[in-house]
């Protein structure tokens, strides 16, 4: 990996571990998924860089995405701006947000994807994987990311 290309302003303070279904992080791995959608908005809103976690059966982190804004609003309101490139099927989408009444959409600006997907079980003892996102601190990021 080059390290050159990645902004190192956000990317060695802290990253936010984001994990997602596969089918829905392999559609952002192929540009096709512009937006994440998220029942939980980031506690902090400063940071921009997600890296992104496959789930089971995949659990690999396969690269990392960056973003400018979050929109939120009532769910219906966000399908409306955003279901067409969402990479959802609507009763999926709905079943997500059934007892919701924000919905958030993580704008996604750039992807960069791993040669090798990271397992992270293997390059940090005991990691845990958070149900909704957690933030990495520079020591995780470090070493999740050696000898990438």
């Amino acid at each position: 990996m080059d390290y050159n290309k990645l902004n190192t302003k956000n990317y060695y303070f802290v990253m936010i571990f984001l994990p997602i279904k596969p089918k829905y992080a392999l559609a952002i791995k192929e540009l096709k998924k512009q937006v994440e959608f998220r029942k939980v908005k980031f506690k902090n809103e400063s940071f921009k860089s997600c890296l992104v976690y496959a789930s089971y059966p995949l659990k690999r982190i396969i690269g990392y995405f960056e973003f400018k804004t979050i929109d939120e609003g009532h769910p219906s309101e966000i399908w409306e701006k955003y279901g067409k490139v969402g990479c959802i099927a609507r009763e999926d989408y709905n079943e997500y947000y059934k007892d919701s009444k924000l919905a958030y959409a993580i704008k996604i600006d750039s992807f960069l994807a791993f040669d090798e997907p990271i397992d992270p079980f293997a390059k940090i003892d005991n990691f845990n994987i958070p149900q909704s996102y957690k933030y990495l601190s520079e020591d995780e990021l470090i070493a999740l990311l050696k000898n990438v």
